[in-house]
């Protein structure tokens, strides 16, 4: 993927340039530095950077939209962060089809509708013929390195490597351009056509979907060939040593990221999610000899990317395959992360998607649902601080960090606006629309940037849909289209509400402005204030009822609001309660809550509860899977450590 063994990708056309003022200082910075040769320095100072530095996504909204107020908002951070400006990518490819067709078949696809298409539609012909020759573009590399491998093969003096490389020779002269025949043949196009695609978009959650499935007749038809059970144990080790080596090349790619990004996220890795298990389209039990073989590699290697997700069916998956789902997650102590496949596919049955279509659905970036091949959902358009809202709820539209009075006025405590509970809440629902409304209004602009920027023939050609229209993904090319936003801070607003309602409202303990005071001052001046919020507070995550409802009318807000929005490839906004490792970036960025969480403290992650919400991990459990599905269709992180 770059020139390195392992390497940063550079996208000027995205986020490249924001590493510019520290080509310097990155080989020497603490956490993740990069080394950077004096001759990549000159290139990018002297010739790369001064050329991108007004034709980036961020720069085409400031010149065709007026520098909107969106865009200011997401440029301060602390309200929301839209990773539009970095990527399209959260997708999955067409795999089966380019197994099973290659890229020879896709090109004959796009002959035909090249030849019914008239002249008059300029647009759709020229999409076609891109793809086309993107197409052609990935079969040339793919003959590229064939030569090299055989080229390498003729100077290798170890016999067992050279056979190896003369493998590989013959492996990359067939594919991905032919069907593949065998599981090295899938496996080694797969790779080909992941190197295609991130030369064309930013390493940012572009995911490989479900591998199991699609690799499980490629194995299947090896094994027939194999007699003796030794054999086939050979090739069985074979296999988990080939999707090793794949994991292993999963890595030789990170993101670019600023130093900020390492101290308020923690860097990020490209996130290329697989999904194991699950069921097939037609409903049945999907577990088979792949999943097991990927369950080991991930098992034997325990590494960050590539993000192993497993789907587990209650009604279709077995007890045996939980229980290695447990197994391998304890081992390696944090992966694959666990789905409820029916509470996912509930989740999305306001798109009325078709059930076999929908029962395909892959994890992408981190846990979103994507309809594997034929999908454009860009599930982690924005990071959305709903913490934000609530602080401006308590502020009459003033955020307290930015300084800045940008929200509608809703209320002042100081004047005893808030008579009543609901009247803050609604209030609370007033600023968080607000703040949705602007992130979805410039995510529309930065989708505008890309059609505008970096369209994507080579994606395009390899997404269903996309081929028939003619369309670009950018523009709406994709069978299905949405935008997946990360609603962060759900355990926190919670709590805060149930506070205000709880001490201010019902047992009147406190009056609102001198709640309010004391936030404002850290509680340093009410350490009695503060002890009775956290000793008696309701909490979600307790088992308290009254607190779940607020949590479910919470989440129930947040995807009311995103969901009367469209996109501009004409999809709807979808919700998600899950942090990255945002949590943290936006808790730096927060003063303290009602709920007795300290300014600059981290929020829970996803929509897991805070650690003291009770004793029992299963109250945590149970409020979770209490909270209503529909209002997710995003996907959710729950987090859990167990020691």
């Amino acid at each position: 993927n770059t020139t390195k063994e392992i390497g940063v990708i550079i996208y000027p056309d995205a986020h490249g340039t924001m590493i510019w003022g520290e080509l310097l200082t990155a080989p020497y910075r603490p956490l993740n530095p990069y080394d950077v040769t004096p001759e990549t320095v000159d290139v990018l100072h002297n010739k790369v950077f001064p050329f991108w530095l007004h034709r980036n996504f961020r720069q085409w909204v400031r010149d065709h939209k007026d520098y909107p107020l969106c865009q200011k908002l997401d440029e301060r951070f602390a309200a929301y962060f839209l990773w539009k400006t970095v990527a399209l990518s959260h997708t999955i490819l067409n795999y089966p089809d380019i197994l099973k067709h290659g890229t020879k078949g896709i090109i004959a696809k796009i002959d035909r509708e090249l030849g019914e298409t008239p002249e008059s539609e300029k647009q759709k012909l020229d999409t076609l013929r891109a793809m086309r020759i993107s197409l052609e573009g990935i079969n040339a590399y793919a003959k590229n390195l064939s030569v090299e491998a055989a080229r390498l093969a003729k100077q290798e003096t170890d016999q067992g490597r050279k056979n190896e490389l003369i493998h590989l020779a013959g492996i990359c002269q067939r594919v991905p351009e032919n069907p593949c025949v065998t599981l090295d043949e899938a496996v080694n196009a797969m790779w080909i056509i992941w190197v295609g695609v991130h030369m064309e978009n930013t390493n940012a959650g572009f995911s490989l979907g479900r591998l199991d499935q699609w690799l499980q007749p490629y194995f299947l038809a090896d094994m027939e060939k194999i007699a003796g059970g030794e054999e086939k144990l050979k090739y069985i080790n074979h296999a988990v040593e080939l999707i090793g080596c794949f994991y292993m090349r999963c890595t030789d790619h990170l993101p670019l990221i600023p130093d900020i990004g390492n101290y308020l996220f923690g860097g990020s890795s490209s996130d290329q999610a697989i999904t194991l298990g699950g069921v097939t389209p037609d409903g049945e039990d999907a577990v088979n000899d792949m999943t097991y073989i990927f369950l080991k590699v991930t098992e034997m290697l325990s590494i960050r990317d590539p993000n192993v997700n497993a789907r587990y069916n209650r009604g279709k998956n077995s007890e045996t395959y939980l229980k290695r789902l447990c197994e391998v997650n304890l081992n390696t102590t944090a992966t694959p992360s666990i789905h409820n496949d029916e509470a996912v596919m509930a989740s999305l049955a306001e798109f009325n998607y078709p059930a076999q279509h929908l029962r395909d659905w892959s994890a992408t970036g981190c846990v979103e649902p994507t309809l594997s091949g034929r999908h454009i959902g860009h599930t982690n358009c924005m990071m959305f601080n709903m913490v934000a809202a609530l602080e401006m709820a308590l502020n009459n539209g003033w955020h307290p960090l930015m300084r800045w009075h940008l929200g509608p006025k809703t209320g002042d405590i100081e004047a005893g606006d808030f008579n009543d509970y609901e009247s803050f809440f609604n209030a609370f629902a007033t600023q968080i629309r607000f703040l949705a409304d602007q992130t979805c209004e410039y995510n529309n602009f930065l989708g505008e940037a890309h059609q505008a920027i970096r369209p994507t023939p080579f994606i395009s050609a390899l997404i269903e849909g996309s081929l028939k229209s003619g369309r670009d993904v950018t523009k709406g090319g994709a069978l299905y289209n949405s935008s997946g936003t990360a609603c962060i801070g759900l355990a926190d607003i919670t709590d805060s509400l149930m506070a205000i309602k709880k001490f201010v409202y019902d047992e009147k303990k406190v009056s609102f402005k001198e709640l309010r005071n004391a936030v404002n001052t850290n509680f340093k001046n009410d350490p009695a204030l503060l002890a009775l919020i956290k000793n008696k507070g309701q909490l979600f995550g307790s088992g308290d009822q009254e607190a779940l409802a607020t949590a479910n009318r919470v989440a129930k807000l947040a995807h009311d609001c995103f969901w009367e929005h469209t996109n501009y490839r004409g999809g709807k906004y979808t919700a998600g309660f899950w942090s990255m490792s945002n949590h943290v970036a936006f808790g730096t960025l927060t003063g303290a809550l009602p709920s007795g969480r300290l300014a600059g403290k981290a929020f829970t992650p996803g929509l897991t509860p805070e650690p003291h919400a009770s004793k029992s991990i299963l109250d945590n459990i149970r409020d979770v899977a209490r909270l209503d599905p529909k209002n997710l269709n995003n996907n959710i992180a729950f987090n859990v450590k167990v020691v």
